[in-house]
């Protein structure tokens, strides 16, 4: 990858193994970088708004929140299909908004992240690493999980120990809080809601 039209290159391989590649292209939409190889396959980097932004002038900066792209909550559908001896399948990617900043040299403490609604009070906490470079958090679109509860047993127990038990956030228009030691960043975070039309019984 080359930030300087072609003058200097850092190698960016993110799991790509050494194969020739053919073709590039850039998604219109979702800005994922598509890589065509010669052996027939596929490798795509999701997103690469961070990489486009990346300007001399937010290098020199300590710290940098990007612009967030928009994503969809995805309405889940339930099947039952039938499978044979052999599969060819691999999960799928994790669904969500992936918030990313740029860091100029290490931090004293761990990033910490706020998502807040549009009255101002806070969904979820997250925190993000303290390196240098360009990292990359997702949420998951849930909200902060309630803390641990003791029963009348005894027993230690936490709602949402199960991850799809904890409740997801209304689509809708959200601000993102960056804090960088005593630096705040903010942004526009924007969670669309899925038109799933007819999804099974």
């Amino acid at each position: 990858v080359s930030l300087n039209r072609g003058q200097t290159w850092t190698r960016f391989m993110n799991g790509l193994p050494t194969v020739p590649i053919h073709d590039l292209y850039i998604h219109p939409r979702d800005y994922d970088l598509i890589a065509g190889t010669h052996g027939r396959g596929i490798w795509i980097v999701d997103n690469i708004t961070p990489l486009q932004q990346l300007t001399p002038e937010i290098k020199e900066k300590d710290g940098h929140l990007f612009d967030i792209r928009p994503e969809v909550q995805w309405a889940k559908a339930y099947e039952w299909p039938w499978y044979s001896d052999k599969k060819f399948k691999k999960a799928n990617p994790p669904t969500g908004s992936n918030i990313s900043y740029y860091l100029k040299n290490d931090v004293s403490e761990p990033v910490e992240i706020e998502i807040l609604d549009i009255t101002g009070k806070v969904v979820r906490n997250l925190k993000g690493p303290k390196e240098t470079g360009i990292h990359k958090v997702l949420w998951d679109f849930r909200i902060n999980p309630p803390k641990k509860t003791k029963d009348t047993s005894g027993q230690t127990g936490q709602f949402g120990s199960r991850r799809q038990l904890i409740p997801m956030v209304k689509p809708g228009e959200y601000l993102v809080s960056l804090k960088i030691d005593n630096k705040i960043l903010t942004t526009k975070l924007i969670v669309e809601k899925d038109n799933p039309g007819y999804v099974g019984r």
